[in-house]
Order: structure tokens, then C-alpha cells, then sequence
């Protein structure tokens, strides 16, 4: 979808399907790239909005360890 359209509402879109379906590594990507567009729909209330999620996801993915590889 955002190759052929990478419009900024688009990003803001996929995030908000990966976060309802719990990928968040995927949602907090799409976030990211929407809060460094230059959407100018975005308000100051969206844009707090989408870092709070921003900051909620980094949160939960870094609160997670992550297991080595080729330990048991």
C-alpha cells in the first residue's frame, strides 16, 4: 500500500492494523514514519496522541528480553 501510495495517512493506517493485530514492531515502524511526515492534517492532539503510543510500545518492546540464540 505505501509503495503506490505513500501518502502519510496511509503509515498512520497500516500502524494502527499492526497495533490492533499485536505487531508492534511492525505498528511502531509505520508510527515512526508517520510522526516524521509532513502530513499537515496532523494536529499537536494527533501528534502527542501517536508518541504516547510511540512511547508505549518502545516501553513494552524493550521491557522483553529477547532469547540468545542457540541457548536452550
Amino acid at each position: 500500500l505505501c509503495k503506490l501510495s505513500p501518502a502519510p495517512e496511509n503509515y498512520m493506517m497500516l500502524a494502527r492494523v499492526y497495533d490492533s493485530g499485536g505487531d508492534l514492531k511492525h505498528a511502531l515502524a509505520n508510527y515512526l514514519i508517520y510522526l516524521k511526515s509532513d502530513d499537515p492534517a496532523m494536529t499537536e492532539e494527533m501528534r502527542q496522541m501517536v508518541q504516547q503510543r510511540v512511547d508505549q510500545i518502545q516501553s513494552i518492546l524493550t521491557s522483553f528480553p529477547t532469547p540468545s540464540s542457540g541457548t536452550q
